[in-house]
């Protein structure tokens, strides 16, 4: 006998394993944590930077640039997340669940096979590609490359790359330059008095943390909306503290 039981990470009680099954399989998802992680270093990096400023200090400060990276980092983790876990659960539930709600049986059918036989591995597509596949599986109006939301979603993913496969000389190329600055255009740049280089040392601050937050959130939104979702992630997130207190 098996059991598979769905689990959300925030209240996981261990126990609730046994159940009685002598094997138990945990459907975890762990996106909408992802971007509370994210919610949390924004604002923390926030707090900090305005105790920075407020010195009026040029100190570079680990624990913002750190506060901003987390940010960045996992603010991406919940856009690809997202996505992952609507497909597996397309994938591998083939009546439904809660979370597929709205999606006909058509859209899941599609996506199913797009995501355990088709012609390129879903480890190998895109996320942006997943979320516009998606939105195709189920007849629904794609997003404009060229537009927001998902510029600005696509500017995120560059910044994450970057930091996640980061090599000293590569700040330098004429592409970063472009992603750098653009993600000042839309974020504002470290208010810190502090020096070049433009990245890390102006890039990395609270704006950069809170529009990567503020992007990955609206883009998600704006997809279930398009797909016709009953689930909404929102529900989940309201589970999770809304209140940091920290010290600076």
């Amino acid at each position: 006998m098996s059991a598979e039981i769905e689990v959300y990470l925030l209240g996981w009680d261990a126990a609730s394993f046994n159940g009685g099954a002598k094997t138990a399989f945990a459907r975890v998802y762990m996106a909408v944590h992802s971007l509370w992680s994210a919610q949390r270093s924004a604002q923390m990096c926030s707090e900090r930077e305005a105790a920075l400023v407020a010195e009026g200090t040029p100190r570079l400060d680990p624990g913002h640039r750190a506060d901003a990276i987390n940010a960045v980092v996992s603010a991406a983790m919940f856009i690809e997340g997202f996505v992952n876990e609507l497909f597996s659960d397309a994938a591998d539930k083939p009546h439904g669940t809660p979370r597929t709600r709205g999606l006909s049986d058509t859209a899941r059918e599609q996506m199913r096979e797009l995501w355990k036989g088709g012609a390129v591995p879903s480890d190998r597509i895109s996320v942006i590609h997943k979320y516009q596949l998606a939105l195709l599986c189920a007849g629904k109006r794609t997003f404009d490359p060229g537009c927001a939301p998902l510029q600005d979603v696509t500017t995120l993913i560059q910044l994450r790359n970057y930091l996640i496969h980061y090599n000293s000389e590569s700040p330098n190329t004429v592409d970063l330059q472009k992603v750098f600055i653009g993600v000042m255009q839309r974020a504002g740049e470290n208010r810190q008095p502090v020096g070049p280089p433009l990245f890390p040392n102006k890039v990395l601050g609270a704006g950069c943390a809170n529009w990567a937050c503020d992007t990955a959130a609206r883009f998600v939104i704006e997809w279930q909306e398009r797909l016709g979702l009953e689930h909404d992630y929102r529900s989940e997130l309201e589970s999770y503290p809304v209140e940091f207190r920290f010290n600076v």
